[in-house]
Order: C-alpha cells, then sequence, then structure tokens
C-alpha cells in the first residue's frame, strides 16, 4: 500500500489522480505538532453541545408545532361556528317568505338607483331600509 490507505487509494483512482503526484512536496505538519490551548474544548464537549441544541431546537419546534395546532383548532372552531350562525341565519329568513320579498324589493330598488346615478341615496340609507325591514 506503500503508506497509502485503502480509502485515499480509491479514491485517487475514482477522480483519476496520479497516486504519486504530489511526492516531491513536502508539507509542514505544524497543527499536528501544536497541542491545543487548555481551554479548547474537547470533541466529546462539542459534541455534547451539539447534542443539547438539537434537543433545544426540537423541544421548541414541538412546542410550536403544539401552539399551532391549538390555534388551527379554535380557528376551526370559530369558523364552524361562524357557518352554522349563517346556515341558521339564512333558514330563518328563507323561511318568511313576504320578507324575503321585501328585501329584494328593497335592493332591487337600491340598484335600480345607483343605475340612476342618483347622489342623494347612499349604501348607509339601504342599509338602513334592509335593517328596517327586518326588524318589521
Amino acid at each position: 500500500m506503500y503508506g497509502i490507505s485503502p480509502l485515499i487509494d480509491q479514491y485517487l483512482r475514482s477522480n483519476n489522480l496520479a497516486a504519486d503526484g504530489g511526492l516531491g512536496v513536502l508539507v509542514r505538519r505544524t497543527e499536528i505538532e501544536r497541542l491545543p490551548s487548555l481551554t479548547a474544548l474537547s470533541y466529546d464537549d462539542i459534541i455534547d453541545n451539539v447534542i443539547r441544541s438539537s434537543r433545544l431546537l426540537k423541544q421548541q419546534f414541538n412546542s410550536l408545532m403544539e401552539e399551532n395546532e391549538s390555534e388551527r383548532k379554535k380557528l376551526l372552531k370559530k369558523r364552524i361556528q361562524i357557518q352554522r350562525e349563517m346556515e341558521r341565519a339564512t333558514n330563518e329568513l328563507m323561511s318568511n317568505p313576504s320578507l324575503v320579498k321585501k328585501i329584494s324589493d328593497i335592493l332591487r330598488l337600491g340598484l335600480l338607483r345607483d343605475q340612476t346615478d342618483d347622489d342623494d341615496i347612499s349604501l348607509a340609507d339601504i342599509d338602513a331600509e334592509v335593517a328596517k325591514a327586518l326588524t318589521t
């Protein structure tokens, strides 16, 4: 093997690199000779820190997901409640044909007034007429 590991040899062959390339170049190994400082983290310390931060991120993610799910359920319940109220109001309105006739006449009158470009009647006036018709 001539001092080359099988992994490096396989890498050199797979990339069509010369196995003897760079043999004449001296490489300084100052990094290997220099000892790490006493305050430097060891690999175990780094791994422990990464595991701790990974667990913390996972807990935060799960907490956010639970909050999101809770909020989604609240909004879904609210939407269903509003939908039921609208359905109830529609059914109540549709059960009174004379009231439906009054409202349609008022709306038709409002549309006719809009087509004639009469600025004296506003949407607020039409809303007031509809509300008045609903209470009578």
